[in-house]
């Protein structure tokens, strides 16, 4: 359930006596305000009177009624919170901030409203709160009764300005109207802007305000300055939201804001190469303004954010994040420990890592490592070579300043004045002494500067609270400042915020150690010539790992040519031979045929004609197209930080499984045509010619090889190349020598031995002449059939004649 205006206000004009009546939603009964006097009507009374009144105004709440002193009169005032904030809970209850008041006058005089004008500001600042909660009876209880009640106790109204810096200060300036400049720096904000408006309305007349030097009570103070036309110089408030102009406008800063840090590690990334980074910042305004602004800086510097993270209590899941898109360099903006326990105990650290800290961290980096399970040797060991950014609090030690003393001896002093006249230890001296030396030189400049730019006829002494004017000049003078001050050269932005320089440090043995400076009004690193940058395995971290990509180009166009060409070659010419003998032996009856070579050659090359009709059809129709296949990196197995990235490059096309079915089929076909032919030869009685037994083991292999190598590589993943490279290589180098084994090798092996059965020896002598001479293997054949024919004769006269001896023997007898 979310908090809305559950009061309403309305109000009597006419008759007199002017009347309120508030009521809430939540309640009944209503409060009735007249003549100086409150009741509590029931419902019924409400509805007999409620038609006479009109709507006033809708809130949140109602602070209660205001009593202002007029005179000898009182004027009352109804007070409602009409603006809020939602800023955090405590328990079951959500604290608002208010932003935005009504102030009713019970007595309905319109004049009423400019009375309380001033008060108005002060509850709009932003320095009220109140709790609101669902269930009425846990509702907290902010108010400062409250706590007394509870504590038995008064407050405690002591404030932190170090005294001793405002009086070292202010000893070495003389200027005039410096002792109208107050700082309340209070603990508490509530109480500090009490004491601001105290200091305001009491008899002296302020031009500035000094301080304070908490960031927390400066979000405070800073927008309740404002409306007091006074600016406001804070020597120690980092915090980068309060560079918000819109915020607040009259606020200037000697301090560095905590982004000016921001400038710094970008520097250092540009110098080390750095542009993959990982963020890890503490769900909080102070982390968040800052990293925001670090995200701005780095966008046009092109530098990839891997990954950004944010956590509230445990950053556990936002560290294997970064781990996750492999972040080395990380930017991390938080309280340090936890963080880095964390880092320690997920192996983030070491030579693959960069972490940057920020100065707040350096404080707490050795603090509480046991309440998150590490040890301080493990936080050390974490952020060993890690970088430290802070804020530089003195300039260059022997460079004069504005006062003539130089940083070196304006520190001397200090140390005198702390020991001497005030009886302390030089520890306790804040480091933000400095910062408020030069925030008093600077308000004291500007003072003294818009002298000659006031209106003739009109002084300082002239100033009031509602002379925008005169704060526009004064600060118009702040923003013109620029001296040389104990921190260093002292100019402000538009945002009234400082830039100077910063100090870079490595952690080395477990100790911060200054190893350079930033500056940023040049841009640039001026690196320690006494301490040397130190890094795990001797060179700095890279962003990211380097990335080799290994093409695997495979000129699959290429590859179907030759398998089909080769195919023709291999096959059409053992085919085309063994047709030649197919139509010389298988002839029933003698007829003179002549098949000569050419013929060969013209088969050969017809079965290639064809085959470049397809190939040639299929590159037009549906081209092969380069594709490329990216698969997932790998280690290299040598280097470090080396990751390959196979990349094959194919040629495909649409219907690429289509053509090559196709190719299959008609080359099926040839091959059985092979086989037809080996088998009507198989019984040609000439073993030279008779190459039937040989060409079908060689199409047996070929197609056993063929089926399985094709199975195979369909199955397999192509990024599997190297498997399917083999498989393929091994497949065609079997069948290609298997076929010419069996082919050639008995031919071989006859021709060394000089011994072929069966064949006539003018055959032995010059095999090469039987083959190749057909004339004489038709002469031969004819011979061979006529021979045959005389046999037949020889037999037919053979049985006359032994009938004719038969007969005779018969008659004789």
């Amino acid at each position: 359930m979310a908090l809305s205006k559950s009061f309403r206000v309305f109000h009597k004009l006419e008759p007199p006596p002017y009347s309120v009546i508030l009521e809430s939603r939540n309640k009944e009964d209503t409060l009735l305000f007249e003549s100086n006097a409150v009741a509590v009507l029931s419902v019924p009374e409400t509805e007999a009177i409620k038609r006479l009144y009109s709507k006033a105004v809708d809130g949140y709440g109602c602070l209660g009624v205001l009593n202002l002193n007029v005179g000898d009169q009182i004027v009352l005032y109804l007070v409602m919170v009409i603006g809020c904030a939602s800023i955090g809970k405590i328990g079951d209850c959500e604290v608002f901030r208010i932003t935005a008041t009504n102030f009713l006058s019970l007595r309905g005089d319109p004049q009423d409203e400019d009375r309380i004008s001033e008060v108005r500001k002060l509850l709009n600042s932003g320095t009220f709160y109140f709790s609101w909660s669902p269930n009425s009876e846990n509702t907290f209880d902010l108010s400062l009764c409250a706590q007394r009640r509870i504590q038995d106790h008064s407050t405690d109204n002591r404030f932190f300005c170090s005294v001793v810096q405002i009086t070292h200060s202010v000893k070495h300036l003389n200027r005039p109207f410096m002792y109208n400049i107050v700082g309340p720096s209070q603990k508490t904000a509530g109480l500090a802007n009490k004491l601001l408006v105290e200091h305001i309305f009491d008899e002296t007349q302020k031009y500035m305000v000094f301080g304070p030097i908490s960031s927390r009570i400066a979000e405070v103070i800073s927008q309740t300055a404002p409306y007091y036309n006074l600016i406001q110089v804070s020597p120690s408030v980092t915090s980068a939201g309060l560079s918000d102009t819109s915020k607040y406008p009259s606020l200037f800063r000697t301090v560095q804001s905590d982004i000016t840090n921001n400038p710094a590690r970008l520097a250092l990334m540009r110098h080390f190469g750095w542009d993959e980074i990982g963020t890890l910042a503490h769900d909080q305004d102070l982390f968040n303004s800052v990293m925001q602004d670090f995200h701005d800086l780095i966008e046009v510097e092109n530098i990839t954010v891997l990954a950004s993270t944010t956590y509230r209590n445990n950053p556990e899941q936002q560290l294997k994040q970064l781990k996750a898109v492999d972040a080395r360099i990380i930017i991390s903006m938080n309280y340090g420990t936890e963080v880095l326990c964390t880092a320690y105990k997920a192996g983030m650290y070491g030579r693959k890592y960069q972490w940057f800290l920020t100065g707040g961290q350096s404080i707490t980096l050795m603090s509480g490592a046991e309440n998150y399970g590490c040890t301080d040797d493990e936080i050390i060991e974490a952020i060993e070579g890690a970088f430290v950014t802070d804020h530089s609090y003195y300039g260059n030690e022997n460079e004069k300043t504005i006062s003539g003393h130089t940083p070196g001896e304006f520190q001397s002093e200090l140390n005198n004045v702390i020991v001497n006249k005030y009886n302390a230890d030089v520890s306790l001296s804040s480091e933000y002494a400095p910062c408020a030396y030069d925030a008093i030189w600077a308000m004291a400049l500007a003072l003294n500067g818009s002298i000659d730019q006031l209106s003739p006829n009109k002084t300082l002494e002239d100033f009031t609270y509602d002379d925008s004017n005169m704060m526009q000049v004064f600060k118009d003078e702040m923003l013109k400042t620029s001296f040389t001050g104990v921190t260093g050269p002292v100019h402000f932005t538009p945002e009234g915020d400082r830039l100077g320089r910063v100090i870079i440090y490595q952690i080395q043995d477990g100790e911060m150690i200054r190893v350079g400076v930033y500056d940023n009004y040049n841009d640039v690193i001026e690196w320690d010539s006494q301490h040397r940058l130190r890094w795990k395995g001797g060179d700095p971290p890279i962003d990211s790992v380097e990335q080799r990509s290994v093409t695997i180009g495979i000129t699959r166009g290429l590859r179907i040519w030759v398998m089909v060409i080769a195919f023709t070659l291999a096959f059409g010419s053992m085919f085309s031979k063994t047709w030649r003998v197919h139509v010389l032996f298988t002839t029933k009856k003698y007829e003179r045929k002549v098949v000569k070579d050419g013929q060969l050659i013209a088969m050969v090359f017809g079965l290639l004609a064809v085959d470049g009709v397809l190939l040639v059809t299929w590159m037009i129709i549906d081209p092969l197209i380069l594709r490329e296949h990216i698969f997932p990196s790998q280690e290299h197995p040598v280097e470090e930080d080396v990751m390959l990235i196979p990349r094959m490059l194919l040629c495909d096309s649409i219907y690429f499984t289509y053509w090559m079915a196709f190719i299959y089929i008609y080359k099926g076909i040839l091959i059985l045509f092979g086989i037809f032919l080996a088998w009507e030869t198989r019984k040609v009685e000439i073993p030279g010619l008779n190459d039937s037994r040989q060409i079908g083991f060689s199409v047996y292999n070929v197609m056993v090889m063929s089926v399985l190598g094709v199975t195979i590589t369909s199955v397999l993943d192509l990024q599997q190349i190297d498997i399917r490279y083999s498989i393929v290589a091994v497949c065609i180098i079997v069948c290609t020598s298997t076929t010419l084994a069996l082919v050639f090798v008995p031919k071989i092996w006859g021709i060394h031995k000089n011994s072929i059965e069966d064949m006539p020896s003018r055959f032995t002598n010059n095999l090469s002449d039987v083959t190749q001479n057909e004339h004489d293997l038709v002469k031969y054949n004819a011979e061979i059939i006529k021979l045959k024919t005389q046999v037949e004769y020889l037999k037919q006269r053979v049985s006359t004649n032994e009938s004719s001896v038969q007969e005779m023997s018969t008659i004789a007898k």
